[in-house]
């Protein structure tokens, strides 16, 4: 990704962008300082969509909720909790 990246960077990002191999500890602390660089580094998991009842204090007969997986390239991906690959076999 940053390989991709690194001809518009300024010369001294783009020194790290290009030899990650020397500065790469370096540059993985740098991105996780930020939140909005920081999903990148990991696996990420959200709850985008949730609907269930329309009353207080009642709980629905059915809910649902959409969920937003970020699988990191590094990372085999396997189910989270038991049963999520009956629920999603594409991603696993």
């Amino acid at each position: 990704m940053l390989e991709g990246l690194a001809p518009a960077l300024p010369f001294h990002r783009r020194l790290g962008a290009t030899n990650l191999w020397l500065f790469g500890p370096l540059v993985q602390r740098r991105l996780a300082a930020q939140p909005a660089t920081d999903a990148a580094l990991r696996t990420t998991i959200a709850a985008t969509v949730i609907a269930g009842g329309d009353r207080d204090n009642v709980l629905p007969r059915r809910a649902r909720a959409v969920v937003n997986l970020r699988v990191h390239p590094a990372t085999r991906p396997r189910p989270p909790w038991p049963g999520c690959a009956r629920w999603s076999p594409i991603l696993w």
